[in-house]
């Protein structure tokens, strides 16, 4: 009965009955391909192997079967250029990792724990690009983190806000993006760059506050909305709390 290799044998031969009037049997086989899982393909989530073949194997799949493709627990390098075609859904724990230089490219919308680092661009040159029409993002998603530990909470907020700055300055007639953050005290050693069209958001001004640590803080302002000589137009905060210290 057990199988890997054989499609007529293992969960083909296994039936499947939901629960509820009207429900109809069907094989645990044709149930388990309701989710694609990057796993399937041959990922390995390490984060030392190159799981760059895998995964674009895994969204030509999940395309072909009109699917969204499931990237569960594990950091996924990626050492060449990615465009992911599917929607993802990221699961607490997945996290992409592209090699220096590299760009991975979303072109739907995706879903993820607003609370969770699913994006790590520390290597020099890697980038995220966005789908020019998703709503917004969070800055957790390239690790920010309101633990009152982190301190340097400016990198990651302004690789959210130039990864929303790239889909506003776009051909595409998009006016603004929104960078939210959720509940917490992030601290900051730098400064957080505003960009043209890109508004900055917290979770109320009594959950999240964007403090510049004393320990670490270097520089005059928290704040800039400029580039040199020229400045950003159409950009804010909201729903935050700023403490200089």
């Amino acid at each position: 009965l057990a199988s890997t290799t054989d499609p007529t044998k293992g969960s083909a031969l296994v039936g499947f009955l939901q629960a509820g009037t009207g429900a109809v049997g069907r094989t645990t086989q044709s149930k388990d391909r309701d989710l694609f899982s990057a796993y399937d393909f041959g990922v390995t989530g390490n984060g030392t192997t190159d799981d760059e073949a895998a995964l674009a194997i895994a969204d030509a799949a999940s395309v072909a079967a009109g699917a969204p493709l499931r990237l569960t627990h594990g950091t996924y390098k990626i050492s060449s250029a990615l465009t992911f075609n599917s929607p993802l859904i990221f699961e607490a724990g997945a996290v992409l990792k592209p090699d220096a230089g590299i760009t991975v490219t979303f072109a739907q919308n995706f879903t993820a724990p607003t609370s969770n680092q699913i994006f790590d661009i520390s290597n020099s040159g890697a980038l995220i690009s966005l789908p020019y029409n998703i709503p917004e993002v969070w800055g957790e998603w390239w690790g920010a983190n309101g633990n009152y530990t982190k301190t340097d909470n400016e990198v990651p907020i302004n690789q959210a806000i130039l990864a929303m700055e790239a889909t506003v300055a776009g051909p595409t007639g998009v006016s603004f993006g929104l960078v939210r953050l959720g509940r917490g005290i992030f601290l900051v050693s730098g400064v957080i760059n505003m960009k043209t069209g890109v508004i900055l958001r917290g979770s109320g001004r009594s959950y999240t506050e964007i403090l510049a640590n004393s320990g670490t803080w270097s520089g005059t302002k928290m704040f800039d909305a400029s580039t040199g000589a020229t400045p950003m137009f159409d950009c804010r905060l909201e729903n935050m709390r700023i403490n200089a210290a």
